[in-house]
């Protein structure tokens, strides 16, 4: 038997056997990421190279909070961000600052969750703040000056979050006394 021969029936004996290899190994038991690179989240964000489909915003976790409040001021404007999915309306840019109290802002409201709801991964529809009680919202809701309230008032509720534990601080809504709101 030559080499060539050989081959051939190496090649033929694994094409039959395939299903026989993919076999061995449960993928349900391989370890997934447990968290997300936020170091790599903000430089993508802010070059502008974000691509949604590598983004799983479940893999956000607590100890994340302070590198997205480092970034919670910025007024650098963006267009490739993080969208929820379930959202018809597009949001063409927004500001880095917005974005990332966002995130914070999903990261609160999904603390201590042992499963995430799709529906609720998120802060709400869209990166947007508005005035409560405002019924029209378009990309001009997020103004240099809600993002000035906001910021403040997520610093001073992780502030607050550090002396009396994520347990407590999770049930808090930063917002709530600004007379802002997600939309």
């Amino acid at each position: 038997m030559n080499l060539k021969n050989a081959l051939f029936i190496i090649l033929l004996f694994f094409s039959f056997n395939t299903e026989l290899f993919s076999q061995e190994v449960d993928s349900s038991y391989i370890e997934v990421e447990t968290n997300y690179s936020i170091s790599k989240l903000i430089n993508t964000l802010k070059i502008n190279t974000f691509k949604q489909s590598t983004f799983d915003i479940s893999l956000l976790v607590w100890n994340d909070i302070p590198k997205l409040l480092a970034y919670g001021g910025s007024t650098l404007i963006i267009t490739n961000f993080p969208r929820n999915p379930l959202s018809s309306y597009c949001l063409k840019e927004c500001k880095l600052g917005i974005i990332m109290l966002w995130l914070v802002e999903a990261i609160r409201l999904n603390e201590g969750k042992s499963s995430y709801n799709p529906f609720k991964r998120y802060a709400s529809l869209n990166p947007i703040l508005s005035a409560k009680g405002q019924k029209t919202i378009t990309s001009e809701n997020n103004t240099l000056e809600f993002l000035k309230i906001s910021y403040e008032a997520y610093k001073k509720w992780w502030s607050e979050a550090n002396l009396i534990g994520k347990d407590k601080a999770k049930n808090i809504n930063p917002l709530a006394e600004t007379g802002l709101r997600w939309r």
